[in-house]
């Protein structure tokens, strides 16, 4: 979710969304993110002993598989389909697996079963 401006995330929040800690996310500041995005990432690759390269894809396609719907109608609203560079349409785990394999390579494994748990959790 780095790659998204809050002032987007805001917008798509203020319409129903599927999770309300989704929204929660989607309403954060740009330094509320990072922060939460950190400890998210701290806890992940620490205390739950996820790959690095794993944690860093979940937090970017976990919110884009769970509040896809969201994300969709925002766009198609707005008008602002130049945004789906940054917000893909991901509608499952074997979709957001696709991704992750074509956005980082090097994720492959272990690693990318473990994307693959995290994903279904959504």
């Amino acid at each position: 979710m780095n790659r998204v401006p809050s002032e987007i995330l805001n917008e798509i929040a203020k319409r129903p969304m599927r999770s309300e800690a989704m929204r929660a996310l989607f309403q954060m500041s740009e330094d509320e993110k990072a922060q939460h995005l950190a400890a998210e990432y701290q806890f992940l690759t620490q205390t739950a002993e996820v790959d690095g390269l794993a944690a860093l894809a979940y937090q970017e396609l976990g919110p884009l598989l769970a509040e896809n719907e969201a994300i969709s109608r925002y766009l198609v609203r707005s008008g602002r389909q130049e945004l789906r560079s940054c917000l893909p349409e991901i509608t499952s785990v074997k979709e957001a697996l696709m991704y992750a394999r074509a956005e980082w390579p090097l994720l492959e494994g272990k690693a990318l079963r473990q994307l693959a748990d995290l994903l279904a959790g959504v």
